[in-house]
């Protein structure tokens, strides 16, 4: 599980961190004074901004250690199950997005 978690968050924040300023950037866009919502709402591949930002909270609290709330921990972990088939979906999709529109 615990690796898991660890994958998740890292998938979750490469994409966020690396991913989606380097793609802006080959698109032409100025990412350096935009803030992270700006980054997100100028993707439109993302499915929405708001999903992100649930990834987001889910990837938070999956760094957290709840020992005293195993049915939270439970439920927590099956959500980052399912919303993970959803990043991976997303990633490929923005994958072949990258291979087809940005060049070098």
């Amino acid at each position: 599980l615990e690796i898991f978690s660890t994958r998740f968050s890292k998938l979750q924040d490469a994409l966020g961190e690396k991913v989606f300023s380097l793609l802006l950037k080959c698109l032409g866009e100025d990412v350096e004074r935009k803030s992270f919502i700006d980054k997100l709402n100028k993707l439109e591949l993302i499915p929405s901004a708001e999903w992100w930002k649930n990834l987001r909270e889910l990837r938070n609290i999956l760094t957290r250690e709840y020992p005293d709330d195993p049915e939270f921990i439970a439920a927590t972990l099956n959500e980052a199950v399912l919303e993970t088939k959803k990043l991976i979906e997303f990633w490929q999709k923005l994958e072949k997005y990258i291979l087809l529109n940005i060049k070098g």
